[in-house]
């Protein structure tokens, strides 16, 4: 699943200087701030896509609060509970009915009329938020897939200019269409602490002739991290570190990594 990142500060696609979403299922928008960005990243205010539509994954939160798997793709249903991990001032009892609309509608509509049937899925949806925020303190790491250009070619570092994330970048994850909700996020955020992490695109110089002939004029490659989640901003935002990286050339997967970060 490969998806998209905004930069905040040259894109209009998701927020600050760059914003992700895992593509290939819904195309969803970009980043919020700045309204520069570059033309091979779509964008949506101060963030800027990688890809030419930021496609953002998500899926249903219906059943999707199941147990989560480390490293598991950023989706909706589990950013929601690192969201409230690191939200001790949600309030859980306000967002209930929303939780029902969204993650349990055939509940909802069979207990909405009722006023006690109602309080007791208001229970059991309190208690599953509680529950999904209990597995992101459990885990709290996402697997993140991108796509990112490459600069110039140095032959004196061996190495192609490769700094694609900023202060400013942030991974986006829209809420499923059928949660029309107030107390819940309708979008969830994540920022990296430590954009500098991935640095440079090793390579020698034979090998990077190749590449870029090879590649014509794409100068795009796939991007996957591993990011632990650190802390919120609230508002539907979330603090985190890159923890690894790996740089796919996507003409030639079969090939392996051009360059792994933090392994």
């Amino acid at each position: 699943m490969v998806g998209k990142h905004t930069d905040a500060c040259m894109a209009t696609g998701s927020r600050v200087k760059e914003s992700f979403g895992p593509a290939n299922e819904i195309d969803r928008r970009a980043a919020r701030y700045s309204r520069e960005h570059r033309k091979t990243h779509g964008d949506r205010g101060t963030g800027v896509r990688t890809l030419a539509s930021i496609a953002i994954a998500t899926i249903g939160l219906l059943g999707a609060f199941g147990n989560q798997a480390v490293a598991a793709p950023f989706e909706y249903a589990d950013a929601f509970g690192s969201y409230l991990r690191f939200s001790p001032d949600f309030d859980y009892d306000a967002a209930a009915d929303d939780f029902l609309r969204c993650e349990r509608p055939a509940v909802w509509r069979a207990v909405s009329a009722d006023e006690f049937k109602l309080t007791v899925a208001r229970t059991d949806a309190i208690k599953a938020m509680h529950a999904a925020a209990a597995r992101a303190e459990a885990d709290g790491t996402f697997t993140l897939v991108t796509s990112a250009h490459f600069g110039d070619y140095d032959p004196k570092g061996q190495r192609f200019s490769f700094r694609p994330f900023s202060v400013a970048t942030f991974y986006s994850v829209g809420a499923p269409a059928q949660c029309g909700a107030s107390f819940l996020p309708r979008q969830i955020d994540i920022y990296f602490a430590n954009p500098e992490f991935v640095d440079g695109l090793p390579m020698p110089s034979d090998a990077a002739k190749a590449f870029i002939e090879r590649r014509k004029s794409d100068r795009s490659v796939q991007v996957t991290l591993t990011v632990q989640v650190t802390g919120t901003r609230g508002d539907g935002q979330l603090d985190g570190k890159i923890v690894t990286a790996e740089v796919i050339d996507p003409l030639q997967q079969a090939a392996g990594n051009l360059a792994v970060f933090g392994k």
